[in-house]
Order: structure tokens, then C-alpha cells, then sequence
């Protein structure tokens, strides 16, 4: 049985992988550059009462998961923790 399983592995380290797809011309950008991109075309932010108004309007999970989704996007670094000194 294990010389089966060792002929197993063999054959499956030996299968060749696929082709990697990649769009060719295309850039990466962060979310960070994606909303300054946005914000310099025009686009105004929005005010604390627009914000306040557009929360008020959602269930409580639509106002959770916005607020989390927020939150991964603006993160609040504290400085001297392991994520600050990486």
C-alpha cells in the first residue's frame, strides 16, 4: 500500500501545472490610490451628515457590514503594535 501511495505522489508531482492567465497592459493599484484616483476626478466626499443619513436608512446588519467594510478600508494603525512594525 505505501508503495502505491509513493507511486501516487510521484505521478501527481510529475503532472504539469497550467498556464498562469494574465491580462497583458494591466497595473496594480492599491485602494488607497484607487480612492485618491477618485476623489481627484471630481468626486467630492461625502459629508459626516450624509453619511449619518445613508446609516440611518439600513437595517443594522447593512450598518455593521458597511461600518466593517469601512474600517478595512481606512484602518487606524496603533503605533508600537506588531502590525505597525511590520
Amino acid at each position: 500500500m505505501i508503495e502505491r501511495l509513493t507511486k501516487r505522489v510521484d505521478e501527481i508531482a510529475r503532472t504539469p501545472m497550467p498556464p498562469l492567465t494574465m491580462a497583458t497592459g494591466t497595473i496594480s493599484i492599491s485602494k488607497q490610490q484607487d480612492r485618491q484616483r477618485n476623489i481627484g476626478s471630481g468626486e467630492l466626499e461625502l459629508s459626516p451628515e450624509a453619511i449619518a443619513a445613508a446609516l440611518a436608512k439600513m437595517s443594522k446588519e447593512e450598518q455593521t457590514l458597511t461600518l466593517i467594510k469601512a474600517s478595512y478600508a481606512t484602518p487606524i494603525r496603533i503605533a508600537g503594535s506588531a502590525a505597525d512594525q511590520s
